[in-house]
């Protein structure tokens, strides 16, 4: 018999980098907590987080000592998009008694903050030289250790999700834009997965689409080029010029996509 042999599981999804997608995410899994009566949440955060949130830290207090105990990286823009999550499992827990279980690895938190930081030197050389051919080999092989630590990520994921899935009444899982392989895995296992997306359609970034079709084994040089001078221009044209990440992206979106609709984050007094 398999480990998750009927057993109900949620995956909650949603563009992590977006604090608008974050406050979405932050109300679906609030409201779907109390309409399914589940008793887990699941949540990637950092492991040991929810025992600062079970001192009854705020959550702003909760991301500044997990960062302080190197639970977490310190980039605003990471934690300005966690704090709603954040915000949302403290009130599952403090006012409706939820188990809270943070699963993700605080390494592989660190590790990607690092490969984002070689991202934006990268990027700041081919701001000021152009993207040349000789650079390429560089850029192919850091978006090959993204892949490289998204994809152990993903295993170590599936096994802890399954473990602590098959102990809890109908529990509800937040994940990222990996929830549909996530599902596919966790399936195999026996867990009927349904998904709830917040914060979608979702426009990918061209790093994101070339690592996409990197996995794919579909992402030759001059593709890899043109997406990297995609990327660098998004952030001359919009990432400088904004306050946020979200403001970064909306701006982006409109000039790209305007058909997809705008993701201004609602209230989070809406949980």
């Amino acid at each position: 018999m398999r480990p998750g042999e009927g057993l109900e599981l949620l995956l909650v999804f949603r563009p992590r980098g977006l604090r608008s997608a974050a406050v979405k995410a932050a109300v679906t899994l609030y409201g779907e907590t109390l309409a399914r009566g589940s008793t887990l949440v699941l949540l990637d955060l950092p492991r040991g987080l929810e025992l600062l949130l079970a001192r009854g830290l705020a959550p702003g207090e909760a991301l500044k000592e997990a960062v302080e105990r190197r639970l977490l990286p310190s980039s605003p823009s990471a934690l300005s998009a966690l704090e709603p999550v954040v915000e949302a499992a403290a009130k599952l827990s403090r006012e409706l008694g939820i188990e809270l279980t943070c699963y993700s690895d605080s390494s592989e938190l660190v590790e990607e903050h690092a490969l984002a930081s070689e991202v934006a030197r990268f990027t700041l050389r081919a701001s000021i030289t152009g993207v040349r051919d000789s650079d390429l080999d560089a850029w192919l092989g850091l978006i090959e250790r993204r892949l490289e630590l998204g994809s152990r990520s993903l295993g170590r994921t599936v096994d802890e999700l399954g473990f602590h899935a098959a102990r809890a009444r109908k529990p509800l899982c937040l994940t990222g834009l990996e929830a549909w392989e996530l599902a596919r895995r966790l399936r195999k296992l026996g867990f009927k997965v349904e998904l709830k997306s917040a914060g979608l359609p979702y426009l990918y970034a061209p790093l994101e689409v070339a690592s996409r079709l990197a996995s794919m084994g579909r992402l030759d040089r001059p593709l890899l080029k043109r997406l990297v001078e995609e990327h660098v221009n998004f952030v001359k044209a919009f990432a400088v010029r904004s306050s946020s990440v979200d403001e970064a992206y909306e701006a982006w979106l409109k000039a790209k996509a305007p058909w997809l609709p705008s993701h201004s984050a609602p209230s989070p007094s809406t949980y």
